[in-house]
């Protein structure tokens, strides 16, 4: 069946790819209209952190808000700038939201034994957070100005942080290009896993936008689906381009190859792709709810890029046709029948399974030695640059 639906995708590619560009394009925008509904405030819900959220919510509601601290430092002295810290505080503390602000010389355990560090706790209106009377750029301000009277100032917490989830997409296909380049040496077969994956993986998180409204996702959903999205992607059509040229080579021509890439290839992702979003949907069965739109949208990711794999991919080998080594990197393949420098290795192991295993395996061990001094601690404002 699989290689049948290739072979369809194959022989009508410009109705697959055109059919592909009208799902990619109609996902983004109907994502993009929708806009993403992820559960937010650090909410968690069915989690003990989350009822004693609430419970601190409902009990100390003068308490409700969110944690910062601003720290003092004078090579001189804090004391010798009591005056100008004393006015920032009472100046700061004067702010719209701004609550629970005491200057450190009221509380000797907030500075240094060497007199040269001090912090201020701030409790800060999280209703506030982003709005126009929100007083982070207020303190921001206030902040910078002491630098002139001798006094670093640095501001922690939350609220002040800018920091944003790097875009790791982008390293990961620069990376798959430079891999693949070297694996393939040839741009068009390079090019051909690279596009798969960037179509499955644009469909794949326009969909998790679209499942937000459905099921309770967190934040983080996204990073998830990317990273795995773009790992099978890349992986499944590398496997199956692996598979199409090394028949070509052998003389098959575009239809044969891709009934054996397809038959042999396309059934082991097929498969394997089956094998993860079930693995993914495992999610669903442990009691929590916000863990659902995770599972749902990374499921959905893997079974996109899967899809691609056995439509989209056959299509693409059919414009590439003969030219699927060109722009040649380095030397043509080698002949048909040549033993290649990976069949010798593979050889070399099979002549020498125990060494190799033993071998492997205290490679293994060497590199997982690290888990052994692993501290594990909830993050705090001393993970922050």
């Amino acid at each position: 069946m699989i290689e049948r639906l290739a072979s369809f995708c194959h022989r009508r590619r410009w109705t697959v790819l055109c059919a592909w560009l009208v799902v990619v394009i109609g996902v983004s925008v109907l994502a993009g209209a929708a806009g993403s509904h992820d559960a937010d405030g650090g909410r968690l819900d069915g989690t003990d952190s989350d009822t004693a959220q609430q419970i601190v919510h409902r009990e100390f509601p003068a308490d409700d808000g969110s944690e910062a601290t601003i720290v003092f430092y004078a090579a001189d002295g804090v004391a010798a700038h009591r005056a100008a810290i004393d006015r920032f505080v009472a100046s700061a503390g004067s702010l719209h939201g701004v609550t629970g602000m005491t200057t450190p010389f009221e509380r000797p355990d907030h500075i240094s034994a060497d007199g040269r560090t001090a912090y201020v706790p701030v409790t800060l209106d999280q209703d506030l957070a982003g709005s126009a009377d929100d007083p982070t750029g207020a303190l921001r301000e206030r902040a910078a100005a002491m630098q002139g009277q001798g006094v670093e100032t640095e501001l922690l917490g939350d609220a002040f942080t800018d920091g944003t989830v790097p875009a790791s997409e982008a390293f990961g296909l620069l990376a798959a290009v430079f891999i693949l380049l070297l694996a393939f040496g040839s741009i068009v077969a390079m090019g051909l896993p690279i596009v798969t994956a960037i179509a499955g993986i644009v469909t794949g998180l326009g969909g998790v936008t679209l499942w937000s409204h459905v099921v309770q996702t967190p934040s983080f959903t996204t990073q998830v689906a990317s990273m795995i999205g773009i790992g099978v992607g890349i992986d499944y059509a590398l496997f199956i381009v692996t598979r199409y040229r090394a028949a070509r080579h052998r003389g098959l021509n575009g239809e044969q190859a891709i009934a054996e890439a397809f038959g042999t290839a396309g059934r082991a992702v097929t498969f394997a792709g089956c094998t993860v979003v079930i693995s993914l949907l495992g999610m669903l069965l442990m009691g929590m709810s916000f863990f659902h739109g995770l599972a749902i949208g990374t499921s959905s990711a893997v079974l996109v890029a899967v899809i691609a794999a056995i439509t989209l991919l056959p299509a693409l080998l059919g414009f590439a046709g003969d030219r699927i080594d060109r722009l040649s990197l380095h030397r043509r393949h080698q002949p048909t029948g040549r033993e290649t420098a990976w069949h010798r290795w593979s050889r070399l192991v099979q002549r020498n399974p125990k060494r190799f295993a033993v071998g492997g395996l205290v490679v293994l061990l060497a590199a997982a030695t690290p888990v052994l001094s692993m501290r594990l601690a909830t993050a705090d404002p001393g993970n922050d640059p």
